[in-house]
């Protein structure tokens, strides 16, 4: 326990500040600019939920932009730095971009079918530029971090990141309580989110300069794949299939069980606090366990979170109750598997060839999520009259494709923390 306090006051020093704005920026606008508020804010629109899936299908499809990394950092030298402050100059101001829609639709100058077409349409440029953005940073964490310092920075850097998330959507929750307010309270936390962007674009500039990063060709990529890749990119891409099948609990709480989007921010809440606490937990396990058997235990959570979803069924008194628990079990076991998945590909890569090994894992289980995700929104809106059992179909699958990725995950694969290195690799998915 003091070692564990004694990090912490040592992540605390001066030396590590940059660090500290650009976890707290990343944090802010995952939370404030992202799905936890831009679901309630497309419901309130008249969104149908068939189409509010569709739109959370983005972020997914955006990190397909992870294939063109290693092209643009030999086209512009290694020029790692330049590329992901530009990146983040236009992707992660995107909370000014949605409260000026919102103002505007607050005012009366646009109708709500023009504001939530201005929704969807910034939404899908964000994802586009906003699945470079996150693991660029992380790329540059690699590149200035000896491997002991990275393992130690980046989930210090999560964890401040979750700790803002939670923080600012606590009072969020309680200002989108009232559904009958209108779309104006929307506006507090994208502009919160947007100015949290200036934070982090401060800190970005005063990282350490991570010199060029080139990444091999093609080729030469191919030839030196690790062994164990295709396994482990087969088994997540099933995995993947799982997340995008399973109904987001949000749209789940408004359209079925009736609740507040103030409930469905604090479900948000919730579900960083436990992300923070797995995240704490796991990193530290992965010092001295495999990555494929906390993989292995992260999908079974995934499992019993969708169960839970699946319980909590209209009439159900403790219905509420489920959800909570559902999202923090669910958090939890994405937490664990994006730690897991990321040094998974860590302790299988060396060097900056990670990139590529990185960008084809991100391709094969991004694709299988959004395609997922196509399906369950086309059965959301085939089946929209016809309520929960619908979403429990949803729910039952879902908890079906993750059992089977947990037990697929529990064959005999060992990998060991790997020997200090310095590799560059942007982070993983949850898969």
């Amino acid at each position: 326990m003091a070692a564990g306090l004694g990090e912490w006051r040592r992540f605390a020093g001066p030396r590590f500040r940059a660090f500290h704005a650009v976890g707290f920026s990343q944090g802010a606008i995952g939370a404030l600019a992202g799905g936890a508020v831009t679901t309630p804010l497309m419901l309130a629109l008249g969104a149908p939920a068939a189409m509010v899936l569709i739109v959370a299908i983005l972020p997914g499809i955006g990190s397909l932009t992870q294939l063109l990394m290693p092209g643009v950092l030999r086209r512009t030298d290694g020029n790692l730095r330049g590329v992901t402050l530009l990146i983040s100059l236009i992707g992660d101001t995107r909370g000014f971009w949605f409260a000026a829609i919102v103002a505007l639709a607050a005012t009366g100058l646009l109708t709500q079918p023009e504001a939530l077409a201005a929704v969807v349409v910034a939404s899908v440029v964000a994802a586009l530029i906003g699945g470079l953005s996150g693991s660029n940073v992380l790329a540059w964490y690699h590149a200035v971090l000896p491997e002991s310092e990275r393992r130690f920075v980046s989930p210090r850097t999560s964890a401040v990141g979750a700790i803002a998330g939670a923080a600012l959507l606590t009072p969020t929750a309680f200002i989108l309580h009232d559904s009958h307010a209108g779309v104006a309270p929307f506006i507090v936390p994208f502009l919160v989110a947007g100015l949290a962007s200036i934070v982090g674009l401060v800190g970005l500039a005063r990282l350490p300069h991570p010199g060029r990063v080139t990444v091999p060709d093609a080729g030469r990529v191919r030839a030196e794949r690790p062994a164990g890749l295709d396994r482990f990119v087969k088994i997540s891409t099933v995995g993947a299939l799982g997340f995008g099948i399973g109904p987001p609990l949000s749209i789940y709480a408004i359209v079925v069980l009736g609740l507040s989007p103030g409930f469905t921010v604090a479900l948000s809440a919730l579900g960083t606090l436990a992300s923070l606490i797995a995240s704490t937990v796991v990193s530290s396990t992965l010092e001295r366990r495999s990555a494929a058997q906390v993989l292995r235990g992260a999908h079974a959570i995934r499992a019993v979170a969708m169960t839970l979803g699946l319980l909590s069924f209209p009439g159900n008194p403790v219905a509420a109750l489920l959800l909570v628990g559902a999202a923090v079990l669910g958090a939890s076991g994405d937490a664990a598997a994006g730690l897991a998945s990321s040094e998974r590909i860590f302790r299988l890569s060396s060097g900056p060839a990670a990139i590529a090994h990185q960008a084809r894992y991100v391709a094969a289980t991004s694709t299988a999520s959004a395609g997922a995700q196509l399906t369950a929104s086309g059965i959301l809106a085939f089946g929209a009259g016809i309520g929960y059992p619908v979403y429990a179909i949803l729910f039952m699958s879902s908890a079906a494709v993750r059992t089977i990725t947990a037990i697929r995950f529990g064959a005999p694969v060992r990998d060991h923390p790997a020997p200090v290195r310095h590799p560059v690799a942007s982070p993983a998915l949850g898969g």
